[in-house]
């Protein structure tokens, strides 16, 4: 097993996201596999959904009684994985953070604003339930007034969520590949051709 040390010092002007992307291909060429890579991040992201959707739903019930808590819940679980799955494709995608940030504040604004009624007249057509957080919005919406679970709603989401996670593990697996398939054994050094060892 390869130990990697991971420096600083040849990555000083470079971004956090672009230390990530050096450093996932450092691994994926000190043999760890790819698997294991979108495992953790898949992982990560879904840690990361659970507490916001804990701490969104702690700071609207302070505010707010839903009436089905456990699916306001599960409606920003689901937005949290949605938008953390396009966070994954950019990442993986583009090649400056503030670029990333711009098109991920677009998205969202865009996505959210043609949902509302009071601003889209058309918030309830055929081409808005395309959207990313669709589903999600619609079951927040529900947890508020209705007692009945919005499975097709949840389901939605989930495929919005799983679809960009995917989609973002794809994309990181072929910014990652490597493109020599020769092991450091069959690569012979300069020293080595130089000099013959009988």
């Amino acid at each position: 097993m390869q130990v990697i040390f991971r420096t600083n010092a040849p990555e000083c002007g470079s971004s956090a996201r672009q230390s990530a992307a050096l450093f996932d291909q450092r691994l994926v060429r000190a043999r760890c596999p790819r698997s294991c890579l979108a495992l953790a991040k898949c992982t990560a992201l879904l840690m990361v959904a659970v507490l916001v959707a804990v701490y969104t739903t702690a700071w609207m019930r302070l505010f707010w009684r839903p009436e089905r808590l456990l699916v306001l819940a599960a409606g920003m679980c689901t937005g949290a994985l949605i938008y953390g799955g396009i966070g994954i494709v950019l990442a993986a995608v583009l090649r400056s953070e503030p670029a990333g940030m711009v098109l991920a504040i677009m998205i969202s604004s865009i996505d959210l604003v043609l949902q509302n009624p009071l601003i889209n007249p058309d918030a309830d057509s055929a081409v808005v339930r395309f959207l990313p957080a669709y589903g999600a919005v619609q079951t927040s919406v529900a947890a508020g007034g209705l007692q009945v679970v919005p499975t097709s709603c949840l389901l939605l989401g989930a495929g919005w969520a799983v679809g960009m996670a995917a989609l973002g593990m794809a994309a990181s697996a072929v910014r990652t590949r490597t493109r020599r398939s020769r092991t450091v054994q069959e690569t012979p050094t300069d020293i080595e051709q130089a000099v013959r060892v009988p």
